[in-house]
């Protein structure tokens, strides 16, 4: 498997929820415990199109982000995101750098 980023490189990670088939519009206000909610979670390595994941995940608890991290992304990438409370969180214990 082919992971994505590098040291000092930047992977911008984004999530998504999709409810009864509707995007929901402000996914970081939605529960995990909601029923019926798809997460879908995806990073694309800054300055390369063709690097990218994207995978559906049951939450986006920290446990569940961390495990993506560690499958998908090369240690010590800078990961760059909106601010979804897990990732400071999944960040500190993947031992990376976080980027607003």
């Amino acid at each position: 498997m082919v992971k994505i980023g590098g040291e000092g490189i930047g992977v911008q990670f984004d999530e998504t929820a999709i409810c009864n088939g509707e995007l929901i519009p402000n996914p970081s206000s939605t529960l995990d415990n909601k029923p019926n909610v798809q997460w879908f979670v995806g990073g694309v390595e800054e300055g390369s199109c063709k690097n990218f994941v994207l995978k559906l995940v049951s939450n986006i608890k920290v446990p569940t982000i961390l495990d993506m991290f560690e499958k998908h992304v090369v240690f010590g990438s800078i990961i760059v995101t909106d601010g979804y409370p897990s990732y400071p969180g999944v960040v500190t214990l993947f031992g990376s750098f976080l980027e607003w």
